[in-house]
């Protein structure tokens, strides 16, 4: 008797933490079915797009030393402005 009131109050709880049992079986097939249809949609490559494995060295490598000029043009400038930040960034004591 004291052993089924306990698993009964057990499982009130349970259902009040985590709700009510689903059959597991059933939810799990049909969870994992739109996870992988969730994935197949986010990583199907685009139709203009070239396949992973054609990836545009050269342009790729283009764009990285655009990258770079524009940022050695920007570096006098920061060096400039550095200590102007500074001064008005320094508390007053």
């Amino acid at each position: 008797m004291e052993k089924s009131r306990y698993q009964e109050m057990d499982e009130r709880f349970s259902r009040f933490m985590f709700g009510a049992q689903r059959n597991r079986r059933d939810s799990e097939s049909i969870d994992e079915k739109e996870e992988i249809d969730e994935m197949e949609e986010i990583f199907k490559p685009e139709s203009n797009q070239s396949s992973s494995s054609e990836i545009p060295y050269l342009e790729l490598m283009e764009n990285i030393d655009r990258l770079m000029t524009s940022l050695s043009t920007f570096k006098p400038l920061v060096k400039k402005v550095t200590p102007l930040l500074e001064k008005f960034l320094v508390k007053k004591g």
